[in-house]
């Protein structure tokens, strides 16, 4: 036997316990969407697509960290809520609804997913999902352990299930997003997985300028609340370290941000600005420290320099909720 294929973006998986169980909707509770994993055999309520939350094209090839949802049968998005229960009724992708398959036994692994490997599911509050022995699950671990494990499996289905026509549009946006926002981060100036900065090469170019105009944007989308929560995915590096961060932000109309997430350096909130042109500055605040980031945002991307003392690095960011 080979080495096994690679997960993709678009394909429809089952999650397997350590105890031979499939994470799955409780059929009894459907229409509340509870989850559970305690049956041994497969069926369409045990299938979920992996959508990215990071505008990667269907077919992409998934890495571990990647920023995901996990779209259900029937359309619904498998979420972490705030009191740590684990449901699947979510109708629009969030901050609660993203989630990052992490390499167990190395959380800060970025190599390629392949089938049949082992999985710990990560929240943006950075937590685990867990199943626990009486098939419950719920998403409150600080670490991952055995409980937090899971095999990815694919589905045995030859095609997709029938999707919704949001379905279908949520994949065309995404394709739009890639051809209208070219300006990604270039494979080959990183070393490694693909992900760390290349000391030998040259200074990561500027993004391209623009006009970000608050009020034609307020104009544009009157109809819109403002004030809405925003989840934010992305990543800061430094020398051949990177660091992946899940938050959740407000924007005003006159362009205050506030908001917060969490790192491998722990929580954080933001507190900051960004102008007509897109030009953002941010403060990063931990508990013992605060570091200043600056940049541009295009799009749904904001890239640019973080500073802290003589420490400094790039970073970039992802809004998910930008259409």
């Amino acid at each position: 036997m080979g080495q096994s294929a690679s997960i993709k973006v678009g394909d429809y998986i089952c999650l397997l316990t350590p105890r031979n169980t499939y994470v799955s909707i409780d059929e009894y509770n459907n229409t509340r969407g509870d989850i559970k994993a305690e049956v041994a055999s497969r069926s369409e309520t045990f299938t979920f697509e992996i959508v990215s939350a990071a505008h990667k094209q269907r077919g992409s090839d998934l890495k571990y960290c990647d920023p995901i949802f996990l779209k259900s049968h029937n359309g619904r998005f498998l979420s972490a809520e705030q009191n740590f229960a684990v449901l699947c009724n979510a109708t629009q992708p969030s901050g609660s609804t993203t989630f990052q398959l992490v390499d167990p036994n190395n959380v800060n692994n970025y190599a390629e997913i392949g089938t049949e490997s082992h999985v710990a599911l990560r929240t943006s509050v950075h937590r685990f999902l867990c199943a626990e022995l009486d098939g419950r699950m719920v998403a409150d671990r600080l670490n991952a352990g055995q409980n937090e494990t899971f095999k990815i499996v694919h589905s045995n289905l030859q095609q997709a299930p029938q999707q919704p026509e949001q379905h279908q549009q949520f994949y065309q946006h995404q394709q739009q997003q890639q051809q209208q926002h070219s300006y990604q981060h270039q494979p080959q100036s990183y070393a490694g997985q693909g992900f760390y900065p290349d000391p030998s090469a040259p200074p990561m170019p500027a993004p391209p300028m623009h006009s970000y105009d608050f009020n034609h944007q307020q104009q544009q989308n009157q109809h819109r609340n403002h004030d809405e929560v925003h989840t934010w995915v992305g990543h800061w590096t430094q020398d051949n370290e990177r660091g992946d961060m899940l938050c959740e932000v407000r924007i005003s109309p006159l362009g205050v941000i506030t908001g917060s997430g969490s790192d491998v350096v722990g929580p954080f909130k933001w507190q900051g600005t960004i102008n007509y042109r897109g030009e953002v500055e941010l403060s990063k605040q931990y508990n013992s420290h605060t570091v200043t980031y600056r940049g541009m945002k295009s799009g749904s991307e904001i890239r640019g320099t973080w500073t802290l003392e003589k420490d400094h690095g790039h970073f970039y960011i992802q809004d998910v909720n930008v259409q």
